[in-house]
């Protein structure tokens, strides 16, 4: 059998739930693992909130561009080299770590970190096992495992991104599908829109941002058609998706079978919870 380390608590999950709840622990006293299968930080910082909000201000700084002759401005607006952008967004990722700084909390405060090293499997009640071999031991667990992009299961769905492979794109896609239009759909397909690429959101539900008043998805809506962006409510499904000679090809359903010449899909179909271990 394994060598078990023992504690009073391990915290499943590096995020900001999962070190909070660490630090809470120390400062009452137990003696505490907190176990990341990657990275500090979370979702959030790592490949949600902040990488978005960069992109969103280089978005909106293009977008602005374009306008400045409305002031009596001079000059060529900017052309978007994707990979720069994508280096900004890691450079203001790297920033934020250093500032907050949150394994040297930990550390300091007596936690015991193991991250970099995979997910931990349950063994029995009382104990999980790292990807190495090694056991961990408790009596009691904090589960704060965060969640991952959903992919649907259609053929070729591998040849699209999620929003999370989204920051390794080195080309900006001229043309551009976006599957699923709530809030990170609807995002991600404002972004590429304004930085130039031609964009087809997709939507099952009759309306995008469909978990919002009405009134907002179809101010939301009027302003993608104002900025060129297609928005198809109502899809059926998705049926696949295959290489083309220019690009990918992606085939659906919305009253009868439809198709779509692009150069990327990205699905933003839902986050279900990383709980399978």
């Amino acid at each position: 059998m394994a060598h078990e380390q023992a504690f009073d608590l391990i915290v499943i999950g590096g995020g900001p739930a999962g070190v909070t709840a660490a630090l809470r622990a120390r400062e009452l006293g137990a003696s505490v693992a907190l176990v990341e299968r990657d990275r500090l930080g979370g979702t959030c910082t790592n490949d949600g909130c902040v990488p978005t909000r960069v992109l969103a201000r280089a978005a909106r700084l293009a977008r602005d561009a374009r306008q400045i002759a409305e002031y009596g401005l001079v000059g060529d607006a900017p052309r978007v080299d994707i990979a720069a952008v994508m280096r900004s967004v890691q450079a203001k990722i790297e920033e934020l770590h250093a500032k907050k700084d949150q394994l040297g909390a930990l550390q300091r405060s007596g936690a015991t970190v193991i991250a970099g090293l995979g997910p931990a499997v349950f063994v029995n009640e009382s104990s999980v096992e790292l990807p190495a071999g090694s056991r961990l031991r408790a009596d009691k667990f904090i589960i704060c495992a965060g969640g991952r992009a959903r992919r649907l299961p259609f053929p070729g769905a591998e040849l699209a991104y999620t929003h999370g492979d989204v920051w390794g794109l080195r080309e900006l896609p001229r043309a551009l599908a976006v599957i699923g239009a709530a809030a990170t759909g609807c995002q991600l397909a404002s972004i590429f829109n304004a930085f130039g690429s031609r964009v087809t959101l997709l939507e099952v539900a009759p309306r995008i941002l469909a978990g919002e008043d009405e009134q907002v998805s179809q101010a939301v809506a009027q302003g993608f058609s104002r900025n060129g962006i297609e928005v198809i409510t109502g899809m059926e499904r998705v049926s696949s998706l295959e290489h083309a000679e220019t690009g990918l090809r992606l085939h659906y359903e919305c009253g009868g079978s439809q198709q779509l010449d692009v150069d990327a899909v990205v699905m933003a179909v839902g986050w279900p919870g990383n709980v399978a271990g």
